[in-house]
C-alpha cells in the first residue's frame, strides 16, 4: 500500500470518480472546482496492487497568515473515501483495512498549520485520527430517516409546521428553477439584514448551484405569490439515497407567510417521489434554527468535527481568540 505520487493525481482522481459512481458529490472534482476553486484543492490517493483504494480530496484555506486544510464554503461535509474488497466481510478485517488507508492518507498530507473538517455522518470511525493527534468534537445534523411515505412524514411534523404549510399552500406556488438568481438575491439580503459578512463568493455560488442542477444532482426551489414576489428559495442536493437541504433563504417581509416551511415540505415530497430515502437538513447548532428543523420531525444525528493545530504560534493565537470571545 502506497501513496500515488504522480503530479497528475487530480486527473487520476477525476477518472476514478467517473468509474466509482458512489463517491459523494461534495468531494467530486467538479464540485470542488466550483466550490473551493480549481487551484484551491488537492487529493491524496492511496493505491494497492496498482488500484486506488483510498482517496482524500481536501481544500486549502487561510486564517490570518496561516495556511491550513479546511472546508469549502458550500459543501456541508467532507471526508475520505475508501474502496473495500468484496471478501472483506468481517468487521475486524474492514477496520484493519480502514486503519491502514487512513494512516497512509493523513501522514502524507502537505504541510499545514491547522486542519478542520466536518466529516460525513457515515464516517463513524475516527480512532485512527486520534492516534495521529487529531481532536474530535461532536456536532449534529438533523435527519428525517425515512421519507418513503410523505403522508407519514407530514403527520410527524409539529402542529405549527403543518399550519404554516397549509397557510402557504393557499397563497404560494413552488417552482423548480435552473437559474439561481432569485436564491442568490435572498441570501444576499439575509446577510445584509443581519450585518454579517457572507461566507460565499456569490458568483461562484451561482455557478455551483446552476451546474449542480444541470448535472441533475440538485434542485433549486422558489416559492412565489400570485403577483410573482419571491417569498423563499432553497437549494437541495441529491446523492444516492439522501437529499441534502443545504441552503434556504426567505424574504424578511414575507417570513410569516410560511414560504420556508412550504419549500421544505415540497423538497421532501420531491425527493420521496424520486426514490430517495432520507432527508438531511445538514444541521445547525444554533438554537433558533434547531427549533425550525425539529418542527419537521427531524432527529439529531451525530457527526464528527475533526481538527488539529500544528503550529505553536497558531495554537496560542487560537487560545487568545477563544478567551476574548468567551468574555
Amino acid at each position: 500500500m502506497q501513496i500515488y505520487p504522480a503530479s497528475d493525481r487530480k486527473d487520476i482522481y477525476r477518472n476514478f470518480c467517473k468509474k466509482q459512481k458512489d463517491v459523494p458529490v461534495f468531494i467530486q472534482p467538479w464540485w470542488l472546482d466550483l466550490d473551493a476553486g480549481a487551484e484551491n484543492w488537492d487529493v491524496v490517493l492511496v493505491e494497492n496492487n496498482k488500484q486506488i483504494v483510498g482517496a482524500f480530496p481536501f481544500c486549502f484555506t487561510k486564517l490570518k497568515f496561516f495556511k491550513g486544510i479546511g472546508m469549502p464554503p458550500v459543501a456541508p461535509y467532507q471526508g475520505y473515501y475508501i474502496v473495500y474488497k468484496k471478501e472483506q466481510t468481517k468487521v475486524s478485517t474492514r477496520l484493519a483495512w480502514e486503519q491502514k488507508i487512513i494512516k497512509s492518507i493523513f501522514t502524507n498530507l502537505p504541510e499545514h498549520t491547522f486542519f478542520y473538517q466536518h466529516f460525513f455522518p457515515e464516517i463513524k470511525n475516527w480512532m485512527p485520527l486520534y492516534w495521529l493527534g487529531y481532536k474530535q468534537t461532536s456536532k449534529y445534523s438533523f435527519l428525517i430517516k425515512n421519507i418513503k411515505h410523505p403522508a407519514n412524514v407530514f403527520s410527524g411534523f409539529e402542529q405549527r409546521a403543518r399550519k404554516a404549510i397549509r397557510k402557504a399552500e393557499n397563497i404560494l406556488t413552488v417552482s423548480e428553477e435552473t437559474n439561481s438568481g432569485g436564491l442568490i438575491d435572498l441570501i444576499q439580503l439575509t446577510y445584509q439584514k443581519q450585518n454579517i459578512n457572507p461566507p460565499y463568493d456569490f458568483n461562484k455560488l451561482k455557478k455551483l448551484t446552476e451546474e449542480a442542477v444541470a448535472k441533475k444532482v440538485a434542485k433549486i426551489y422558489v416559492a412565489k405569490d400570485g403577483p410573482g414576489n419571491i417569498h423563499a428559495a432553497s437549494f437541495a442536493v441529491w446523492h444516492r439515497s439522501r437529499a441534502y437541504y443545504i441552503i434556504q433563504a426567505s424574504q424578511p417581509k414575507y417570513i410569516s407567510e410560511g414560504g420556508a416551511s412550504l419549500l421544505v415540505w415540497h423538497a421532501i415530497k420531491d425527493a420521496s417521489e424520486a426514490g430517495l430515502e432520507k432527508f438531511d437538513f445538514t444541521g445547525s447548532m444554533m438554537p433558533n434554527i434547531e427549533k425550525f428543523l425539529r418542527s419537521f420531525g427531524a432527529v439529531p444525528v451525530q457527526r464528527h468535527y475533526i481538527s488539529k493545530e500544528n503550529g505553536f504560534l497558531f495554537y496560542w493565537m487560537m487560545r487568545v481568540k477563544e478567551y476574548v470571545e468567551g468574555r
